[in-house]
């Protein structure tokens, strides 16, 4: 008997549907896509970025750096009043060597050094000399950390403690990791009835400060100073 050969059918299958379907998908995602980002570009977004500019006339600003993800104030007051307690007559002629005194002293705080400089130039037909004040980073010294903050010891805390909330607003330099130390202290001086501001940035240093004393006198200077505010570096 013959064997007869088993023929085996198969049949092509037919992707024309599926095709369809999912090119029906495609362009369904790629309307939703399209109506979202034209419905995106109707809304108005309210982004709060505050800035290191004074609350208040009335109030002082004082300084705090927030970098490499520690937190140092800039309370300069003390150190440069005891810089310009000069002991000789300030004039054009006791320039140079009230600045060469001066730098004998030393003069620094926990974070910063302080000393002078000077410099000649013209103004309004006569030769003067413009005393310059150099803050600089004492570099064995990095600031205080989070957990630092916490502490009640905490040298932030302290100095903010000397201060009055009524008189004096903070203003804080921020770089990019320091976002964390900087949430914490500005909570802290909230909780103090402390004004604040930022900026997001680093200082350069050295701060380099011409200072202008008030025209209160013969010689052309007086007792008080006038510090403009340090420039800002937003590269990071």
């Amino acid at each position: 008997m013959r064997r007869l050969k088993q023929i085996v059918i198969i049949d092509e299958i037919n992707f024309d549907s599926l095709m369809d379907i999912l090119t029906c998908l495609v362009g369904i995602i790629l309307l939703i896509i399209v109506l979202t980002v034209i419905e995106a570009r109707g809304l108005n977004i309210k982004m709060f970025l505050p800035i290191s500019k004074s609350p208040s006339k009335e109030k002082k600003r004082v300084m705090c750096i927030c970098e490499n993800d520690r937190i140092k104030f800039m309370d300069t007051k003390e150190s440069v009043d005891n810089l310009l307690n000069f002991e000789m007559e300030l004039n054009y002629e006791n320039v140079p060597k009230i600045v060469e005194m001066t730098n004998k002293k030393n003069i620094s705080d926990k974070y910063f050094d302080y000393k002078l400089d000077f410099i000649t130039l013209k103004k309004n037909d006569y030769t003067v000399r413009d005393i310059i004040l150099i803050i600089e980073k004492n570099n064995n010294v990095m600031g205080e950390t989070i957990s630092d903050l916490d502490k009640h010891s905490s040298s932030f805390r302290k100095t903010l403690d000397r201060f009055d909330p009524n008189k004096i607003w903070v203003a804080f330099s921020v770089d990019y990791k320091s976002i964390k130390v900087f949430k914490k202290a500005r909570e802290i001086c909230k909780n103090n009835s402390f004004k604040t501001g930022w900026d997001p940035g680093s200082i350069e240093f050295p701060i380099k400060i011409p200072i202008y004393f008030n025209n209160d006198n013969d010689s052309g200077y007086g007792n008080s100073i006038f510090i403009p505010k340090p420039s800002f570096s937003r590269e990071q």
